[in-house]
């Protein structure tokens, strides 16, 4: 029984909990004006696993409140390292937040399995019991009151053994009913358990995603200031080609039709590489890190990823779109696309017959770049056979296995990407 005083230190510890829940409501509004603030939620000293999860939450709100401000702000190299740096900071808390939840996860498994072995512990004392309540109860009732009357030193004996025959009947009843709710529990918690490992298993991928996302974003970073060499000019110099290039791929899929995604998947072509931008898995999908989609901007990634795919790389436009370390800061621009393996990347600001008819006689196709609507469009194709300008080429906006010149002329090209060995 709990004395005045126990009574009074168990409400205080209660109204302290919910003050601290308030708290952390209440700060979750004032504090995510200030960036610094973000780092003010100390989660991993809280040991209490319910308040310690509102604080990742709380934390987990914070730092995307503060990716969305950034990225509406990416016009500085400055504004684009610090979008980063956000990013890594949401990942590692969200991973934090996973690793929770294993931990949440795996301790009701235990509970579980410690439940399910003290209640097959419990059924198994039952069967026990219930097979001697049934014994006997079987024995006593293929004897007639005669029998019993008889077998019984007199009528006060007799009465007595009717009377335990009831209630070992009655003992049966109840322990069968008891048995049978057992039983219940016993497969519910079964059922809760195998639910719950499938969950921790889910939950064990995703923190292996997120970790190894964690490690793209931190080379991102890296990656940025290789490409800008840490100067404000040369970001601003690749920001302005970003955004050439992106409405120069809008212009041409403006021309051509729109934007809109097939109906369905295209086949692969003759030579079962071909992909296409349109293609309604991927034709929505963001670019990178920018508001841009696969369908409107995603030609040229679309054309490397046919590249891979004809070296026997299963890959797809959709997995080199999720990659923001493919693409220069928050845009659709691809500085060096990545090259297969044992495949170099080589660029061409020009074009020449004989360099394209080169590569194709060995077998490997060359991507181009063609002007379209008098310079104002821009659009990659790839040629996978011909020579002296008559060419078979698979387009990831028109189709596989097409003439080029029904689409496009020579004098249209003006660049050139290999990947040679």
């Amino acid at each position: 029984m709990l004395t005045n005083s126990g009574w009074s230190k168990k409400v205080w510890a209660i109204l302290g909990r919910v003050f601290f829940l308030l708290v952390l409501l209440f700060t979750n509004n004032t504090n995510l004006a200030n960036a610094a603030n973000c780092e003010d939620f100390v989660c991993a000293t809280i040991e209490d696993d319910d308040e310690r999860a509102i604080c990742v939450d709380q934390k987990i709100s914070c730092y995307q409140e503060k990716i969305d401000e950034s990225k509406s702000q990416q016009d500085t190299l400055s504004s684009a390292i610090a979008n980063i740096d956000y990013r890594v900071k949401l990942q590692e808390i969200q991973i934090e937040k996973t690793r929770l939840e294993i931990v949440k996860a795996k301790k009701e498994v235990e509970v579980l399995s410690e439940r399910i072995d003290n209640l097959s512990a419990s059924m198994e004392k039952l069967a026990q019991l219930l097979t001697k309540l049934i014994a006997s109860s079987y024995k006593a009732a293929h004897l007639s009151d005669l029998e019993m009357y008889l077998e019984s030193v007199n009528f006060q004996d007799a009465l007595q053994r009717k009377q335990q025959e009831e209630i070992v009947s009655l003992q049966t009843s109840k322990l069968l009913f008891k048995a049978m709710d057992e039983k219940l529990d016993f497969d519910q918690k079964k059922e809760d358990r195998e639910t719950l490992q499938v969950a921790l298993e889910a939950k064990t991928t995703q923190l292996k995603n997120q970790q190894t996302a964690l490690e793209q974003q931190k080379a991102e970073k890296t990656i940025l200031l290789s490409q800008t060499k840490n100067d404000e000019k040369t970001y601003q110099r690749l920001l302005n080609d970003a955004r050439k290039e992106s409405e120069a791929f809008r212009n041409f899929a403006s021309s051509a039709g729109g934007n809109s995604c097939l109906g369905s998947s295209p086949g692969e072509g003759s030579n079962g590489w071909f992909l296409s931008q349109r293609d309604p898995r991927w034709c929505k999908q963001y670019v990178g890190g920018s508001s841009l989609t696969v369908g409107e901007v995603g030609c040229y990634l679309t054309t490397v990823a046919m590249i891979h795919k004809r070296t026997g790389v299963s890959t797809s436009p959709s997995i080199i779109a999720a990659n923001r370390n493919y693409f220069f800061s928050n845009t659709a621009l691809m500085l060096t696309p990545p090259a297969p393996s044992g495949y170099t990347y080589k660029r061409y600001d020009y074009f020449k017959t004989d360099i394209i008819d080169d590569e194709l006689k060995t077998g490997r196709p060359v991507i181009v770049h063609v002007r379209t609507n008098n310079g104002w469009g821009g659009h990659f194709i790839v040629l996978i056979s011909g020579e002296s300008g008559s060419y078979k080429m698979h387009d990831p906006w028109q189709g596989p296995d097409l003439n080029f010149s029904s689409y496009y002329s020579v004098s249209q090209i003006d660049s050139l990407r290999l990947f040679t060995q």
